[in-house]
């Protein structure tokens, strides 16, 4: 059964490296998939902002320019998931009837807002222009269905989770190959020790860091007084024979 000494410098260093390593990779990667969705929502929102001033300016032009649009539009929309609602002299045109009475409530609120909407799985990202054309109020909403760009973008965000895990495990392997070179001078003093234990060698000659350097000179001088004294005692004892 493997043995592990948690009380081993070896382990500390690499349960807090591989600790440290862990919650970098693990946060970069939800910050990634919360920046990514704010990335996509914004740059969706902007999009459906100018298409919201363009149909205004249609509108501006021809009343009748915008119904025209939504009705050609009704026929697409399947495929290009985009969705019109203009409520204008009292009159509510829309290019999918379904989404019509849910996003009713939304003409009666004011500000020109990025508003998201949710029916079952489905999520759209709405826009909300209001306009005003010869005195009349009007306002209409430009919508996609967001929930195809999100299943792409969680797609893509699992993908670089399986990527973060692989670098993850390069990184500890990294991180074990670092800390077995850097305690290589410990694995050193210690079999030199064990050779000043048993007496085949006198001194400690090893090439240590800097804060092992103390360490070995204490040693080192440790080992020359005992050889002063037991040079000494040898003396006395030859002087007293």
């Amino acid at each position: 059964m493997l043995h592990i000494d948690r009380r081993s410098l070896r382990f500390r260093l690499l349960a807090w490296l591989g600790g440290v390593a862990l919650f970098v990779v693990v946060t970069t990667w939800l910050l990634h998939g919360i920046l990514l969705q704010n990335l996509a929502r914004d740059f969706l929102g902007e999009r459906l902002q100018r298409e919201a001033n363009h149909a205004v300016a249609q509108l501006e032009q021809d009343q009748s320019a915008v119904p025209t649009a939504l009705d050609s539009v009704s026929q697409g929309y399947q495929v290009f998931h985009h969705l019109y609602v203009l409520r204008f002299n009292g009159l509510i045109s829309a290019s999918d009837p379904q989404w019509q009475q849910q996003l009713a409530p939304l003409l009666n609120e004011s500000g020109d807002a990025l508003i998201d909407v949710n029916r079952g799985t489905q999520h759209m990202l709405v826009y909300r222009r209001h306009f005003e054309w010869q005195g009349t109020q009007g306002v209409l909403l430009v919508g996609e269905d967001f929930s195809q760009v999100e299943a792409g973008l969680a797609t893509l965000h699992w993908w670089v989770g399986g990527i973060a895990a692989v670098l993850l495990g390069m990184l500890i392997i990294l991180n074990m190959l670092a800390v077995n070179r850097g305690l290589t001078p410990l694995w050193q003093l210690r079999q030199q020790l064990e050779a000043l234990r048993s007496g085949k060698r006198d001194r400690l000659l090893l090439v240590a860091p800097s804060e092992l350097d103390e360490l070995v000179d204490q040693l080192n001088w440790f080992m020359d007084d005992i050889d002063h004294r037991l040079q000494r005692s040898r003396e006395s004892v030859a002087n007293l024979s």
